[in-house]
């Protein structure tokens, strides 16, 4: 293991890797981090590749050379032994995946010495020491491949090195995705759904519901290669755009507005509707008679394909969208990797200490609230994200407990489902579901529904 010295190295390269994950360019993005690795560990070229189909032929796009001239990849698959090589290589990295292996590990060195792959590949391009890992993210479907090369002038790397860097490969493809998505989730409206698509057709990272949007299209997606992409599906009313970048896609889906499906005096029951009344409210209002207004409701909730008020509320409102990307990012020993501005600012604004948080996700609480903000964690081995939304200002007069099951009930959840995901029963998610109601001066359900996705100090429009 690491040396108290190597440890403070460790940690600020990894503090430093997540900082460049929130401020670089995508583009930038493996130059940088292989930049400051360097400054940690004696590098002298490096190969980086990211894919989710580690079967299929190489391609250039996939792969970053940091150091390396011009060919170097080409130079790679023409080859054909060379190749094959690479791939027997592969195969014993697939079965120690998150392993860092020396090559004359697993190559006898005097059989490494006169192989196709030393010959023709890495003596021409002095690549004498090499150190691999094949790293499987847990979040996505991407595997990434990490090569760290010497010069035959240098030293060997040291088993201390390659712990050091053994540790440190789940980092960068962690920040890797979550320079991603700082890329693709910037200025995200409501109607639209966003995700990044690999050259296999693969969804790499995306917003929620964006799957299950593009199985509503029906779209192949290993056919989009062009640069700039234009799909659009006028049964359904999707439009799609998007570009081609690093061999990878950037696509937004959109779908026509629900209201826009709806007739002017019914988008008059909608906005009604929307804001939790009753119908003999919207009749009363609208001088209207309470069987149109009924024989309306029903009309709408066929259009939008739902069978009750809340789940009507929650689509002509935008659906329950508070929770966003990860902006919490804790190592396996709860270290604090990464915080993103909003927040910092929203920690800060509430008076919710990190520690408490970090508490709370150590006892593999996987839904809570502290001081009206909503928390999600997701834990895994090596990470625990955790997304976040304030509640604060609608919801001020509920528990922390009364807060998660009025947002799992904004997430269309049924008591039973709640009672199953909280771990407690049906019977105490009623009683909690009388004191909301309560509170907040509300009726039901539907009521509950229009609170949560109403724009703070305003009405639902």
């Amino acid at each position: 293991m690491f040396v108290v010295a190597d440890s403070e190295r460790f940690k600020l390269l990894v503090q430093d890797t997540y900082g460049i994950a929130h401020s670089c360019s995508e583009q930038m993005f493996k130059q940088r981090i292989l930049e400051r690795l360097t400054q940690a560990v004696q590098l002298d070229t490096a190969f980086w590749m990211t894919r989710s189909e580690v079967d299929t032929p190489y391609a250039a796009e996939e792969t970053y050379t940091y150091n390396l001239p011009e060919g170097v990849q080409e130079n790679y698959i023409k080859h054909p032994t060379v190749f094959q090589q690479a791939l027997e290589l592969n195969q014993v990295l697939m079965a120690n995946l998150g392993t860092t292996i020396d090559v004359k590990d697993i190559i006898p060195q005097q059989q490494w010495l006169k192989s196709d792959m030393y010959l023709l590949h890495c003596k021409k391009y002095d690549i004498e020491h090499s150190l691999m890992t094949l790293y499987a993210s847990d979040h996505n479907q991407m595997i990434d491949s990490v090569s760290l090369n010497r010069h035959a002038r240098r030293q060997p790397f040291s088993q201390q090195e390659r712990e050091f860097i053994q540790a440190y490969v789940p980092h960068m493809v962690e920040a890797q995705r979550l320079n991603t998505l700082q890329h693709f989730q910037r200025n995200q409206a409501i109607d639209m759904l966003r995700g990044v698509i690999d050259k296999h057709g693969k969804v790499i990272e995306a917003d929620s519901g964006f799957v299950e949007m593009l199985a509503d299209i029906n779209v192949d997606l290993s056919t989009l290669d062009s640069d700039k992409v234009q799909l659009n599906d006028p049964e359904s009313g999707y439009t799609c755009h998007g570009y081609r970048q690093s061999g990878n896609i950037y696509l937004e889906v959109q779908q026509k507005s629900s209201w826009e499906e709806l007739s002017p005096r019914k988008a008059d029951v909608a906005q009604l509707l929307v804001q939790g009344k009753p119908n003999k409210a919207i009749a009363s209002q609208l001088d209207m008679s309470v069987e149109t207004v009924n024989e309306y409701v029903g009309d709408i909730f066929k259009r939008l394909r739902v069978r009750s008020r809340y789940q009507a509320i929650a689509i002509l409102s935008g659906g329950n969208r508070n929770i966003t990307s990860v902006q919490l990012l804790l190592s396996s020993d709860n270290t604090l990797l990464y915080c993103d501005n909003s927040a910092a600012a929203m920690l800060d604004k509430q008076q919710v200490q990190l520690d408490d948080v970090i508490q709370r996700a150590n006892r593999n609480i996987a839904i809570f609230a502290i001081n009206g903000i909503l928390f999600q964690c997701d834990k895994t081995e090596k990470f625990s994200r955790i997304t976040s939304a304030d509640y604060s200002e609608k919801l001020t007069l509920l528990t922390e407990r009364e807060l998660v099951i009025a947002y799992l009930i904004g997430n269309l959840l049924s008591n039973n489902e709640i009672a199953e995901q909280l771990e407690i029963s049906v019977k105490t998610v009623e009683n909690q579901l009388t004191s909301i109601y309560r509170k907040l001066q509300l009726r039901n359900r539907s009521e509950l529904v229009a609170r949560l996705n109403a724009s703070p100090g305003g009405s639902v429009g």
